[in-house]
């Protein structure tokens, strides 16, 4: 590792290192040794090779000098004048002998030394270390040049002056790159130094260069326009296309400064590259294959109709993906998870747009993207049918367009549960014709409501007589055989949207295919059970998970209903000891509520032991589970039951009004535990009411036993709590003295 160190000035013995009569480039090599031995390596350099580049590096340029950057930095042109003028004479009457002993950096003036005048020719100043001309140092991490370091800090007159001055001594230096390919032109124009830009592009004109210092591309194939753009800086942008009217055009390829401004949402310098540029020709392009179009439609729907008007090819140019503006626009919607209401503007400024870019051109609803999803399909994706009502009503056809899998827009909507564009679509006699396409799998879109387990998709598709409920699809099964493998051959719970769908089906018309048959005297039978050792290892862990869960419920159950028992509400009468409310309805109905509360809940307690136990076979094990889980539903409401009723026992003499407000309260714990399967009982009713009519009138059974078994369970103690508690008053004892409830 180089260890040269800067603080040490080489000795004149240093000299004597070149041999005598050495040649012009034998001293500069000498030089170049010199000026790397000055500079410290970085500290971060990890072996010999990052040392060896980074000691070449040096080799080739210099490192600009603190005091000449902090003169171009500060732009004190009579300090840079003076430096620069200073090192002239010195490289001119100077040997090489001299300038090796010039490598040290050890006698730089004191801290705050004045030497800011204008010329600068009465101080007494050590020669800078240069084994190269200052005007070739750079910076040592950006690789600056001074005119980068000038255009980038300042736009004072002394600024001006300053890269004036470094401009006349070195021409080349203003179409010099850095590091990162940025001109001084570029470094200027990214912090909005509009005086220093427009200096640069005089110092250019004299040299006829304009036009190549401007279209410089950096590292990242962008202009000093794009830095323009970048900042929001219109009187900047105005300034650069006044020079070159051609500037919006470029990169050919790439980020375009159109399409910067339009993801920035500057409107008013979208304006400006358009109505500036010669013949308003500029450029749209974007990254990823996109234009400008496709950023408008995302950011800017309102300036999306400007670009429209300007070229309206746009709205058919694909990205590197395939989607077209068009596809954006119907997208654009599902970016937005929960809208506010700004939000809620916007998706309705893309509702327009969509509208807008299909009537500017309607060839680009035809165009597909590279997973062969055409607007429409896009639009499904997002449900919002408004998308779909503007396609069909103009082009009915477009209906029938498929992806690469051959599914239509309502093979997606099914797929992505947008129910909206199904119920649309069903509502539409005019796309009847599409209900039963089947895609390139065979699937109707009825196969994939099952497969997916969407219950109020499959409601709607179930309703719609249209709908064929027995096609088979390329493996021959039907609706009802997908139902069949989607629900769960170990523990059963009927909430569960297969095993509602897999019900509705079998007992609503639904049919097997001939897979089935296949399926149990084919060779894939021997293939269900070569994996049950895993599926019932599976089946013990979900019957262990659910027993800890429930036992903690119903034993609590238990111990509440236990203490209820023997804590009467009102209390005992002190001469005889029974109950003061006894012989109420009101409390034969409590004493009933609670009796079922514990007896259940304790039945549940047992059943859960058992399914616990690994005595029992995995047969016996699941049997149980499911019996406590029906014992627990019927435990809660009969507890629930209970509490209303003791609630009206004690308040109903003083509190009338509060005692039924417990009593409308407290069934809420069994409608929030029942009532989506209670819901879906109205709903399946109203499906096949509508599918079937009034031909038969079992529906309503069946529509009971597809999805009503556990609330109908749950519900069934209620009628014989109060049925019990009338035929006990016939029986009774005298009531105590009060009023009778």
């Amino acid at each position: 590792m180089a260890s040269a160190a800067c603080n040490e000035s080489p000795s004149p013995s240093m000299g004597s290192n070149a041999p005598a009569g050495a040649t012009d480039d034998e001293a500069k090599a000498l030089a170049a040794k010199c000026r790397c031995e000055c500079q410290p390596p970085p500290r971060d350099l990890q072996n010999k090779e990052e040392e060896d580049a980074w000691t070449g590096l040096v080799a080739i340029e210099s490192i600009m000098h603190p005091r000449l950057l902090a003169a171009a930095s500060n732009g004190k042109w009579g300090e840079l004048n003076f430096l620069l003028n200073r090192e002239d004479a010195q490289a001119q009457g100077s040997s090489m002998h001299d300038q090796l002993e010039a490598c040290s950096f050890t006698d730089l003036p004191p801290q705050g030394a004045n030497i800011d005048v204008e010329d600068g020719s009465h101080l007494q100043a050590p020669p800078l270390p240069s084994a190269g001309s200052p005007l070739e140092s750079v910076t040592f991490a950006e690789k600056d040049s001074l005119l980068h370091v000038v255009a980038a800090n300042g736009d004072g007159d002394n600024f001006l002056k300053c890269a004036k001055l470094i401009y006349s001594k070195a021409k080349h230096l203003l179409l010099k790159p850095n590091g990162m390919d940025d001109t001084p032109l570029h470094c200027a124009a990214r912090v909005g130094n509009s005086n220093m830009v427009s200096q640069l592009i005089q110092l250019a004109r004299g040299d006829n260069a304009v036009e190549r210092l401007l279209r410089m591309e950096n590292a990242k194939k962008e202009t000093a326009l794009h830095e323009a753009v970048r900042i929001c800086d219109n009187p900047l942008v105005k300034v650069l296309l006044k020079a070159d009217s051609k500037l919006a055009t470029f990169p050919k390829q790439g980020t375009s400064p159109l399409y910067l401004s339009v993801l920035l949402e500057q409107d008013a310098i979208a304006q400006t590259l358009h109505d500036m540029s010669e013949d308003n020709n500029i450029s749209y392009s974007g990254p990823s294959g996109q234009n400008a179009l496709h950023a408008a439609v995302l950011r800017r729907p309102g300036l999306a109709t400007r670009l429209l008007e300007w070229n309206k090819s746009l709205s058919t140019e694909r990205d590197e993906n395939g989607s077209t503006p068009l596809h954006f626009a119907t997208l654009g919607e599902k970016s937005i998870s929960a809208p506010s209401l700004m939000e809620l503007q916007r998706i309705g400024r893309w509702r327009r747009l969509a509208k807008e870019l299909f009537q500017a051109n309607p060839v680009a609803l035809y165009v597909p993207n590279d997973d062969g999803l055409f607007p429409i399909h896009v639009a499904a994706s997002v449900d919002d049918e408004r998308y779909i009502t503007i396609f069909v009503d103009k082009y009915p056809r477009c209906a029938g367009l498929r992806d690469i899998m051959g599914r239509t827009f309502l093979h997606v909507a099914v797929e992505k549960g947008s129910w909206k564009v199904v119920r649309y679509t069903l509502k539409t006699k005019s796309l009847a014709w599409i209900l039963n396409i089947q895609d390139r799998g065979g699937n109707t879109a009825l196969h994939l409501a099952v497969q997916a387990s969407h219950f109020c998709i499959f409601l709607y598709l179930f309703q719609n007589r249209r709908v064929h409920l027995s096609m088979t699809n390329a493996q021959g099964q039907t609706p009802l055989d997908i139902a069949d493998t989607k629900v769960p051959k170990g523990l059963l719970y009927f909430q569960n949207p297969e095993a509602q769908i897999f019900q509705a089906l079998r007992f609503l018309g639904g049919t097997r295919g001939a897979s089935r048959l296949h399926h149990h005297l084919g060779k894939n039978y021997g293939g269900i059970h070569q994996g049950r050792p895993d599926y019932e290892k599976e089946e013990l862990e979900n019957i262990k998970e659910t027993t800890q869960s429930l036992c903690v419920g119903s034993v609590l159950i238990a111990t509440v209903a236990f203490g209820a028992a023997f804590a009467l509400p009102g209390g005992y009468r002190q001469d005889d000891g029974t109950p003061i409310f006894a012989g109420r309805y009101t409390f034969r109905a409590f004493v009933m509520a609670n009796t079922f509360a514990f007896v259940f809940s304790t039945m549940a307690t047992v059943g859960l032991m058992y399914s616990g136990s690994p005595v029992f076979n995995t047969r016996i094990r699941k049997w149980r589970s499911t019996i406590a889980y029906l014992f627990m539903e019927i435990s809660v409401t009969c507890l629930v039951a209970a509490f209303a009723l003791a609630g009206f026992l004690v308040l109903g003499s003083d509190a009338h009004k509060t005692a039924l407000a417990i009593c409308f309260i407290s069934p809420s714990v069994v409608l929030f535990n029942n009532g989506e399967n209670l819901l879906n009982v109205i709903r399946l009713a109203t499906t096949v009411y509508k599918r079937n009519g009034l031909h038969h009138l079992s529906f309503l059974v069946h529509a009971g036993r597809v999805v009503g078994y556990t609330p109908f369970l749950a519900l069934l103690p209620i009628p014989f709590i109060f049925v019990w508690a009338a035929y006990g008053r016939d029986h009774s004892i005298s009531p105590a003295p009060g009023p009778a409830h």
